[in-house]
């Protein structure tokens, strides 16, 4: 049974309907309708607010602290934002000639000229010795309160509320950013909640998802099962000299023979007459699309280059088996965590532990960052006459717009241009992005790979990574010009 609120106009309509033959006048104005209005007015409201009460009564419906006491049920509460951390430094005072520690809990906080800045306290995470012959040492902070609201720029944190003995100063040389997972929101309680009786279970992957959700840190976890698609390599050659093509991932490969489909699984460059292996996943899961024959014909095979949108043909061949592989094992990746914290690692393998099933073999790795790097050529609104300074706070706010859209991207998330476009152009001053230069750099095996793509060349639409991988900022750069 599902309550149906009545809108004002229902009501109204409703108490003319049954209104006695004797009263005739509804003008505006009159008595009889400014009763019923008022009466109208007050139900309507009542309605509403008896709708509201009904809709927070439901997971899927319930917002806001509504929905916190719908969790609470199961025994779930919204997960809270992490601190915003960085680094400063302690200055030794004139004449002390000996090791001075800076204990953890250390308060500082940012200046007191609270006309342009909210005041922020902040404390020290670690304990730091500065050496008798340093000068100064850098120690990490983080925020007394939680969420974003307690980012800060550089050079703001000056003042010590209880001074530590021996040392002069202390300031930020870089900004107090927030790099943390943010506030749960709505959405993603719902759909904890709505997995709480699948975590109950226990031995499923959604269990291990969300309990490693659950833990301070953590922003997000994909989990990869690597046994349900056969997977092998491939060796492609180009058989005329077309110069260097770009193969896409998730181009299809098909041996004809049998019928059997593939993609590529990264993305590969090889030139004319030249043969290059790259690594091949079945479209269909199960047995039924393994390879168990090696040097197969597999015919020709028309790709795309990725940079020219040519067609080409290739030939495809496979030196070796094609088959389901790492049966029992999955690769669980976490972002947010330091893995080089060994007791944050721990917890996690803790965790892990007591919800993961027998037989399983649980793989952690952290998410692999994909470096980018950028040249941003902007133009400001016609007739727009910029000092050096204000240039300069204009370059800073499009910088800040890149580096935080490409730090918001999740796992797995594309890159989209259209996107980071509008973001830009949102600024107000900024009439175009003419065109602009990206690198991404990849970690692969103790090896640095590039892939550079420039706008003036060819179209760009977005830049894709792995389920495993995930957009970091690197060099990005802006130019101004009308």
């Amino acid at each position: 049974m599902t309550f149906k609120p009545k809108t004002f106009t229902q009501i109204f309509q409703e108490m003319r309907d049954r209104t006695p033959p004797t009263l005739t006048d509804f003008q505006e104005g009159s008595v009889v309708r400014t009763l019923y209005e008022s009466f109208a007015f007050e139900l309507a409201l009542l309605y509403a607010q008896m709708d509201q009460i009904y809709l927070s009564a439901f997971v899927d419906t319930a917002q806001g602290p509504h929905l916190d006491l719908v969790v609470a049920v199961l025994g779930i509460k919204r997960g809270e934002p992490d601190f915003a951390r960085g680094e400063v430094s302690f200055e030794r005072d004139v004449g002390i000639d000996q090791d001075i520690e800076i204990p953890i809990g250390t308060l500082v906080t940012t200046s007191e000229d609270t006309a342009k800045y909210q005041k922020k306290a902040y404390q020290t995470i670690a304990v730091k010795t500065i050496p008798k012959d340093q000068p100064s040492a850098l120690v990490k902070i983080q925020a007394i309160k939680r969420g974003d609201s307690e980012v800060t720029e550089a050079k703001t944190i000056q003042v010590m509320p209880q001074p530590v003995p021996g040392i002069k100063s202390v300031n930020n040389p870089q900004p107090i950013s927030f790099t943390g997972k943010r506030r749960e929101t709505d959405e993603e309680l719902r759909n904890r909640a709505k997995n709480t009786l699948l975590v109950a279970s226990g031995a499923n992957i959604t269990a291990i998802e969300n309990t490693l959700l659950c833990l301070p840190g953590v922003k997000e976890v994909k989990i990869r099962e690597n046994f349900y698609f056969a997977r092998g390599k491939v060796t492609l050659t180009v058989p005329l000299n077309f110069g260097e093509i770009t193969i896409p991932k998730g181009t299809k490969l098909t041996l004809i023979k049998n019928n059997k489909s593939f993609e590529t699984t990264e993305e590969v460059t090889i030139s004319g007459n030249n043969s290059v292996t790259v690594n091949v996943q079945a479209l269909v899961a199960g047995s039924t699309s393994e390879v168990t024959q090696v040097n197969l014909s597999w015919g020709e095979q028309q790709v795309q280059d990725l940079e020219t949108n040519r067609t080409f043909n290739i030939i495809v061949s496979n030196n070796e088996l094609i088959l389901l592989k790492d049966f029992g094992i999955i690769d669980v990746f976490v972002d947010g965590i330091d893995f080089s914290d060994l007791a944050q690692i721990n917890t996690l393998k803790q965790e892990i532990e007591r919800v993961r099933s027998a037989g399983i073999f649980v793989r952690l790795e952290c998410v692999n960052p994909v470096k980018l790097d950028g040249v941003f050529q902007i133009e400001v609104d016609p007739g727009l006459s910029l000092s050096p300074e204000q240039q300069t706070k204009l370059e800073n706010q499009v910088y800040e717009v890149i580096t935080s859209y490409i730090t918001e991207q999740k796992m797995g998330q594309p890159l989209l241009i259209s996107q980071l476009t509008k973001k830009i152009l949102e600024i107000k001053g900024i009439n175009d992005v003419i065109n602009f230069t990206l690198e991404t750099r990849r970690n692969l095996e103790q090896t640095i790979k590039k892939n550079t793509y420039k706008s003036s060349e060819t179209s760009i639409k977005r830049l894709d990574v792995e389920i495993f991988e995930k957009f970091i900022p690197g060099d990005i750069w802006i130019g101004l010009g009308n």
